[in-house]
């Protein structure tokens, strides 16, 4: 895994041990290098977070959020061809 994914799998670790809340988290994301391989799918993460923050009631944008990136995490950075 080069090292891009691994800050970015560390932010992502961050949000779930609930070290950095929901806009922490979508701050560190849109500011973090992107390998451009993966470039759409964090720009979608940002834009899904983005809209939690603002439909979802607080007490549960950290389940939604953390689903999500639990599903990102699975289908893009733990896959084994990666």
């Amino acid at each position: 895994m080069d090292k891009q994914l691994i800050k970015i799998q560390s932010i992502f670790e961050m949000f779930i041990l609930k070290k950095i809340g929901i806009e922490e988290l979508q701050s560190r994301l849109e500011t973090a290098i992107i390998p451009e391989n993966f470039e759409d799918t964090i720009k979608e993460l940002i834009n899904i977070i983005e809209e939690v923050r603002f439909t979802i009631l607080e007490e549960n944008q950290y389940l939604h959020v953390y689903d999500i990136i639990n599903d990102v995490q699975v289908k893009h950075i733990n896959k084994p061809t990666f």
